[in-house]
């Protein structure tokens, strides 16, 4: 017979939806202003662009793992 309540898997796995419609839903909603400087030329995307902020860094560290 089965259980008029849902189970722990079916109860994990509808909750884990809601919160990821939940996320993608404010991922997707733009509530900033786009830049205006930021033009991508549709037939060259690969150009390289200005920075948005000037560098900061005085020295790298790689970490090779």
């Amino acid at each position: 017979m089965k259980s008029p309540f849902p189970n722990r898997r079916h109860f994990l796995g509808q909750m884990g939806t809601g919160f990821g419609s939940v996320v993608l839903q404010s991922l997707l909603q733009s509530t900033a202003p786009a830049s205006p400087k930021l033009v991508i030329d549709p037939l060259q995307p690969f150009v390289p662009r200005l920075p948005d902020f000037p560098a900061k860094a005085k020295s790298v560290i790689f970490l090779y793992m």
